[in-house]
This record gives C-alpha cells, structure tokens and sequence, in this order.
C-alpha cells in the first residue's frame, strides 16, 4: 500500500473511483469534486492523499482542522480494508494534538465501519439525507417586507456574520472567515438560483441558502431574531420554485440528526428523507465526548 499526496492532474482519476464506490444519487461530477477537495478548508489540496496498490486507487482521506481542536476525516473512501486501516493511521496522525476527530460512514461502508469501530470511534449523531424533485409551487411567493437577492450581491465580510449567527451552536457547522466567505460567493459551481439573501424592510439579512449547479442545497439558514416565524419554510419553497423552473430534476441536501428545527423543517415540507449515515467520533487528549 503506497500513500501519495494529492495532486490536481488526478481529479480525472479521483472521480472515477469516487463514482465507482458510491450508487447514482451521490456520484460527483468533476468541478463539484474539485470544489470539494481543493476548498481553502483543505488547504487548496495539501490536506488530502491517495492510497493506492499496484498502481491502482484504493482509497482517498481528506481532513479538516477547526480553530478549536475539531477535526473532520472527509472524505474518506475505500475499496478495501488495506487501505482503510493505512488511511486510519494517516487521519489519526494528522489529528495528533486536537480534541476529538470525526469521520461519516454510510451503512454499505463495511470496510470504513470496521476500522473506525477498531480504532476507537464511537456513534456521535447522524446525517440524513433528504431530497425533492423541485416543482413550481403557487405558494411561492416573497413574504411582505423581505427583499430577495443573489447571494453574490453580499460582502465576505457581511456574508461571515450572517452565516456564524445563523448557525450558531449548529453541531458540525464551523465558523467562517472572510477567505472562505470569498470562496464560497465566487466559486464556480454556485447556483446563484439557489443562493439567496433575504433582507427585511429595514435591510437586514435575515435569511439565506446556498445552493451549487447539482442541485446540493448547502444551507439555509435564518438569523435567531427571525426563527420561528415561518421564514426558512418561505425561503425553501420559493428556492425549490426557481429549482423548478431552472429544470433541476432534484434538490438535496445533508441536515445533522440533533439539527431539529432543520428535521423539522424538512418533514413539514415532505421533502423525502433518502438514507443516513452516522458520523464517529474518537475523543483525543482525554477531552470528554460531545
């Protein structure tokens, strides 16, 4: 088993294999996996090497560090347990000195499961998967006194603090700064019809979402002051519209199992959830499990 590092001339490669692993719903097209792996969170690529055998790919592990001891093993896929067990090792070097690391496995991810539950990791929480075919919708109409507007319309700076007080105490959402703030309004696989801000009368931000070409809906996320009053209800529908009249043939998205209000969101809506997959967690340096 040889591990290399990352390099972009690979992404050809990368997303065959990536596709080869995975069924129709998340297979990835070639900008949307260089978004991924070659975001500023992962350091352009450095935080990401390939595992392979005879000159075959067996495997991929990707990190990312936050700024209070966090750190994620994502993506992580294998083909066999050989490479699961060698990227193992890598991720849990890589996160030597922090306080907890997690990595996601879906059910069929036999291989991954084992090592993780081997190595140490625990069940923490779950991502569920939801989706919809996006159908224009009468009831998709701007609340009174909300502005909409492109997403792109919006500062790094502004952006920032929108997204952070949205989603506060968020488990798994990491704060942003300015230079991913920047990443995210100028890359290249933004749907900006599926990027919205939501202004009130008095020109506050009160309510996003963030969508990419594939139909992935990243966020929607709304502003405390504002929860509770049927904006993140609005904002989807009216987004899941123009989905519609784009001729998206679905929108989907990721939403934490302790995410409630999200949960809820999406059940009151019936947008189907599909699958899950449960995310691990090894506590490091004697922190206690969140």
């Amino acid at each position: 088993m040889e591990i290399h590092a990352f390099k972009e001339e690979q992404l050809h490669r990368i997303v065959k294999f990536q596709n080869s692993l995975t069924p129709d719903r998340r297979h990835m097209s070639l900008s949307v996996l260089k978004d991924a792996l070659m975001d500023s969170a992962r350091q352009g690529g450095k935080n990401v090497c390939l595992a392979s055998e005879n000159g075959e790919l067996s495997g991929l592990l990707a990190w990312v560090e936050g700024n209070d001891g966090e750190f994620f093993g994502s993506p992580f896929l294998v083909s066999n347990i050989q490479a699961a067990q060698t990227l193992m090792d890598v991720l849990l070097t890589k996160a030597q000195g922090k306080r907890w690391v997690r990595v996601s496995a879906f059910p069929e991810e036999r291989h991954k499961t084992k090592v993780l539950k081997d190595s140490g990791f625990h069940p923490n929480f779950e991502f569920v998967e939801f989706e919809t075919e996006p159908t224009s919708n009468r009831d998709a109409v701007l609340p009174d006194g909300i502005t909409d507007l492109d997403v792109r319309n919006f500062s790094a700076s502004d952006f920032v603090r929108l997204n952070n007080e949205a989603f506060a105490g968020v488990d798994n959402a990491l704060p942003i700064d300015a230079e991913e703030a920047e990443e995210i309004l100028n890359s290249s696989i933004l749907d900006v019809n599926l990027s919205r801000i939501w202004q009130n009368q008095s020109g506050e931000a009160v309510a996003f979402s963030l969508g990419n070409v594939d139909g992935y809906l990243d966020a929607i996320g709304v502003i405390p002051s504002a929860q509770g009053k049927g904006i993140g209800s609005q904002l989807y529908t009216w987004i899941l519209s123009r989905a519609a009249k784009e001729g998206l043939s679905r929108v989907f998205t990721t939403v934490s199992s302790r995410n409630l209000g999200s949960i809820k969101l999406h059940r009151r809506l019936r947008i189907s959830e599909v699958e899950r997959r449960t995310v691990w967690e090894k506590t490091l340096l004697g922190a206690r499990p969140s």
